[in-house]
């Protein structure tokens, strides 16, 4: 759009049924979807964000001079996708913080089963499960043998699994003498 186009359209003072408001949207869209997708990188987003833009032209129209529409328009465009970057930003972080917490509740709980267990069983399950070391490098480090390790694994893991069953037999209990089918 020429700048007498421009001038033209805000002398006017566009309402938001002005064909003149289309024409600004023509010549404007593809730089403003340009600007938006050179800082977020996602095409969908650009496109929302691009008309987020023109939705605030609308609204503004009275209120802009003459000469300035394109340097509102790329304005507007800059800090509405920085404050939806920043949003997307926080978001994550409080989904990361949600996870970690997530996290910490199965790592107490993985704690918790291994409860049952005598320190020197704990310490091989610990040393396989968590740390990802092989029967042979755990019997090295706790000086037992390769097959010790792998029995008392093994027991272990049975134990673990006995202690579970008959967790969840007891919730079922209590669940049922509380009315909960």
């Amino acid at each position: 759009m020429k700048r007498g186009e421009v001038v033209g359209c805000l002398q006017k003072k566009c309402n938001s049924n002005d064909l003149n408001i289309l024409q600004l949207f023509n010549a404007y869209k593809t730089g403003v979807f340009r600007f938006a997708l050179s800082i977020t990188r996602d095409v969908y987003l650009s496109e929302d964000i691009t008309q987020e833009v023109f939705l605030k032209l609308i609204q503004n129209i009275n209120q802009i001079e003459d000469a300035e529409i394109k340097s509102w328009l790329l304005t507007t465009t800059k800090n509405l996708t920085l404050n939806i970057m920043r949003k997307r930003s926080f978001e994550m972080c409080e989904t990361y913080e949600s996870l970690s917490a997530k996290e910490d509740n199965y790592q107490s709980d993985f704690f918790s089963m291994l409860d049952c267990l005598d320190e020197t069983e704990q310490q091989i399950v610990v040393l396989h499960i968590v740390n990802g070391l092989k029967h042979k490098e755990i019997a090295q480090i706790m000086d037992m043998k390769p097959g010790t390790v792998r029995q008392r694994y093994a027991r272990s893991l049975k134990l673990i699994k006995q202690t579970l069953i008959e967790g969840n037999q007891n919730l079922k209990h209590q669940k049922e003498s509380c009315g909960y089918k």
